[in-house]
């Protein structure tokens, strides 16, 4: 007969659980810390040969699937919207291999940017996590956040608790004596091979051919590294292994607005803006001839002096209406009402000085043709369009849900279109159209948009005027230089296309003729006697 089994104690049982909870923490820190390792060694293998290429998006798909398998060791299966931001991660990733242009790049570096904010609290609260809740200032305290994690959380492997813990028994132990017993040892032999060296000039000579390291070079392999490890590690470990119950909680802000205080901030900018407006629809009414007779400036200061501006003020427009609907007093419906109207009229305002924007980049482009940072620029100005119709359709009609994700993917999707459009190539054959019918073409600043131009300004580099066409073979032979990274981690489509194009082109190219002191010589003479001749790109 046996005997009955004994009730466990509840508090012992507690304790097992969380020994169990604490050792599951400590296995995955450890994984953590050894992914961050790994990371920041490939970071120094794939990242430090020239622009970013294939290895930048070789490392993108590595971090990728890290993140990945670090959940599964977390016994957390990815959900749809986790998967559609490691999505979103890996294009923008690989779009750093395939257009050369450099506002692209950073366009691409700033969606991974937003797609790690993205994905750390996604990963931290798991299934639960709601992705249509989440705000546009949600999103922003992301940012800050993963930067601080990316910089302070690494702290958490150096402190007691969950990684020393792996150290305390069985093959933790056993690395944790090896490493330790490195660690003294290489400071002790690093000064007493030095001492030896000094004493023996043939013991000296024996050691450099046996170690033949440059001590600066191997310093910035393992600095690099080990401050990309830092920022990896620090990152992982805040959306992985931070528990959200030890999260502190957002402390309410003091502040709050009333009917006065809304009054006042959003209807002296509606004033200011209906301003503004008023002034610009005689403008956009007049015609070129009233803004030149009314403004004294020329078409060109009118148009350049205008547009970044209006952008920037359609830019700053956004957090307004955002931290003001944050600062609302809830309880008050006649407070709710009175934002819906002064924030409904200060979009529609909005709009029209978006307009006026559009039009003063026609204006440009019809005297002008593009440039690659008004391109830039219009796309944001398209995206700030887009959100603000959507903050009307949501947030203004008190349902606010879905307007922070709805904003993000727009923003995506509209930094996607232009990997796709190539917007340099665009600003090329529009500038290209433009010399052929004799109208004003900036051949230098042409030469200066890189690689992605290449094919253009083959195509119609024989219908150019002399001077156009001298400039532009200096621009596209100092492309191909010799000297220009061939490592297969720098590796780029547009680049290699570029490349492939150059070296066929090159007789043509080098025999184009130039005039410089009255005597006529090739493009590759010029450039050596004259290589300070051509001006910098102009930005009319």
């Amino acid at each position: 007969m046996t005997s009955p089994a004994l009730p466990v104690p509840t508090d012992v049982a507690l304790d097992s659980d969380l020994d169990q909870t604490h050792e599951s923490r400590a296995r995955l820190t450890a994984m953590v810390a050894a992914t961050a390792g790994a990371i920041g060694l490939f970071a120094d293998l794939l990242l430090r040969e020239g622009p970013p290429g294939a290895g930048f998006s070789l490392l993108v798909l590595l971090f990728v699937v890290a993140v990945e398998a670090l959940q599964r060791a977390r016994g957390t299966a990815a959900t749809p919207v986790q998967r559609c931001i490691l999505l979103a991660l890996l294009f923008f990733g690989e779009c750093l291999s395939w257009r050369a242009a450099g506002s692209l790049a950073v366009i691409d570096l700033f969606a991974i940017f937003v797609a790690l904010a993205a994905l750390s609290p996604a990963l931290l609260g798991g299934p639960a996590w709601d992705a249509m809740g989440v705000t546009l200032v949600q999103v922003m305290q992301s940012g800050l956040a993963i930067s601080r994690n990316a910089l302070t959380a690494s702290f958490g492997f150096l402190e007691g608790g969950a990684v020393p813990a792996m150290w305390q028994r069985g093959r933790g132990r056993r690395v944790r004596a090896v490493l330790v017993g490195v660690a003294l040892a290489l400071p002790v032999m690093a000064a007493f091979t030095a001492l030896l060296m000094l004493a023996d000039p043939v013991f000296e000579k024996l050691v450099r051919r046996v170690v033949d390291v440059d001590l600066n070079v191997l310093a910035g392999h393992v600095l690099f590294a080990v401050a990309f490890a830092w920022l990896s590690g620090g990152y992982l470990r805040g959306a992985l292994v931070d528990d959200r119950r030890d999260r502190a909680q957002a402390r309410a802000i003091p502040l709050t607005l009333g009917v006065t205080e809304l009054a006042i901030v959003l209807g002296a900018v509606n004033a200011l803006f209906l301003s503004f407006v008023l002034v610009q629809l005689r403008y956009l009414f007049g015609g070129i001839s009233h803004v030149m007779a009314t403004s004294h400036l020329t078409l060109a200061d009118y148009a350049r002096r205008g547009f970044h501006e209006l952008v920037f003020v359609a830019l700053l427009v956004l957090p307004l209406l955002l931290a003001t609907h944050e600062l609302l007093e809830r309880d008050s419906p006649r407070v709710r009402r009175l934002y819906r109207v002064l924030a409904g009229t200060l979009i529609g305002l909005l709009f029209l000085i978006m307009l006026s924007a559009a039009a003063r980049l026609r204006l440009y482009m019809r005297e002008f043709g593009l440039t690659e940072d008004r391109v830039v620029a219009l796309a944001i100005l398209v995206w700030l369009a887009s959100v603000f119709v959507l903050f009307a359709a949501t947030v203004l009609r008190g349902r606010p849900r879905g307007f922070g994700a709805s904003a993000v993917v727009a923003g995506w999707g509209i930094a996607g279109a232009l990997n796709l459009a190539n917007p340099v190539s665009v600003i090329a054959r529009v500038n290209m159209d433009r010399a052929a019918a004799g109208k004003t073409f900036d051949a230098a600043y042409m030469g200066s948009l890189g690689e992605d131009v290449v094919p253009v300004v083959l195509h119609g580099f024989a219908s150019l005027p002399p001077e156009d066409r001298c400039t532009l073979a200096v621009s596209l032979l100092r492309l191909d230089s010799p000297t220009a990274s061939t490592d297969w981690r720098t590796w780029n489509r547009s680049r290699e296309r570029a490349r492939r194009l150059l070296a066929t082109n090159r007789p043509r190219l080098e025999s184009t003729r130039c005039v410089t002191d009255g005597s006529v010589t090739d493009a590759v003479h010029f450039d050596r006697v004259r290589s300070t001749w051509m001006p910098p790109a102009g930005r009319r």
